[in-house]
C-alpha cells in the first residue's frame, strides 16, 4: 500500500466514510508503515483496540438467565387506577358548561339574524319590475334596511369612541387626539 493511499484513508476515517476492510488496511498500515500515518489516528485506533480487547473479559455469568426470570416473576404488577377528583370533576364540567354556552349563543345569534333576514320585506329575487313605480317602491325599501343598519354601525361605532376617549384620559394620553376622533365621527 503506498503512502498516498494510506494518507487518503485516513482522510475517509477522520470523515467516518470507512469501511469495515478499510478500518482493517488502516490497523495492518500502523503495523507495517506507522510513519505514513498521523500520531492522533494510531493513539485512536489503539484505544479502540484496547476497549475491543475488554469487552471481551465481560461475559455474563450462566446463572444470569435465571436470576433474571426470578426477579422478573417476583416484581408486584402495579395496577394504577384512575379516580376521579372532585377538583377535576368541576374543572371538566366548568369547561363543559363553557362550551355549551358559546355553542348555544353561536346557534343563537346565527337563528336571529336568519330570522332578521327573512322578515326584511326586500324581494331581491325579483331582477325586472312592470312599472316603475314598483321600482321605486322596491329601492325605498332597500334603502331603508341599509340605513337601519348604518343607523345601528354608527351607534356602536360612537360607543367605541366614547371608549378609547376614556381610556385615553385615565391612561393620560393625549386628550387632543381623542377629541380629533371625535369631531371626525360627528
Amino acid at each position: 500500500m503506498s503512502h498516498k493511499e494510506i494518507k487518503k484513508l485516513e482522510e475517509k476515517y477522520w470523515l467516518g466514510e470507512t469501511s469495515l476492510e478499510e478500518e482493517r488496511r488502516l490497523k495492518d498500515a500502523i503495523r507495517n508503515f506507522p510513519d505514513s500515518l498521523s500520531k492522533s489516528l494510531i493513539d485512536t485506533l489503539q484505544i479502540v483496540e484496547e476497549q475491543k480487547t475488554g469487552m471481551d473479559e465481560l461475559k455474563l455469568g450462566d446463572d444470569f438467565d435465571t436470576e433474571f426470570w426470578d426477579s422478573v416473576g417476583q416484581a408486584d404488577p402495579k395496577i394504577k387506577t384512575f379516580k376521579i377528583k372532585p377538583l377535576h370533576f368541576v374543572r371538566y364540567a366548568a369547561a363543559a358548561i363553557i362550551l355549551i354556552g358559546f355553542s348555544f349563543g353561536i346557534w343563537y345569534a346565527i337563528n336571529e339574524t336568519s330570522v332578521e333576514q327573512a322578515s326584511t320585506p326586500i324581494s331581491s329575487t325579483q331582477d325586472s319590475f312592470n312599472s316603475p313605480e314598483e321600482a321605486f317602491e322596491e329601492a325605498k325599501r332597500a334603502l331603508s334596511f341599509a340605513s337601519s343598519k348604518m343607523n345601528r354601525a354608527e351607534e356602536e361605532a360612537k360607543k367605541i369612541n366614547r371608549f378609547h376617549q376614556a381610556t385615553m384620559s385615565v391612561t393620560g394620553g393625549s386628550m387632543s387626539t381623542a377629541k380629533e376622533l371625535k369631531d371626525e365621527n360627528d
